[in-house]
């Protein structure tokens, strides 16, 4: 499974999508709890709007080159 696993990549992530004005969120992981509430999950998010297969594939590409064992 491709996962986001450091800020790094999700800001990699929200930078692709912030172009096409899509409002995204990432998922709480009601299973991971924290001191501060629950841990937002890796290998999920949000999207409010409409996204291109160019722009789905740019990120599925981008995640495979950060985890090529996933290729």
């Amino acid at each position: 499974m491709l996962r986001a696993t450091t800020e790094e990549q999700r800001r990699h992530i929200e930078e692709i999508l912030a172009p096409h004005h899509i409002y995204i969120s990432w998922p709480l992981d009601f299973e991971k709890e924290n001191d501060w509430g629950y841990d937002e999950r890796v290998d999920a998010i949000y999207i409010d709007g409409d996204i291109t297969f160019d722009t789905l594939a740019e990120i599925v590409d981008y995640l495979r080159a950060c985890n090529p064992e996933k290729k």
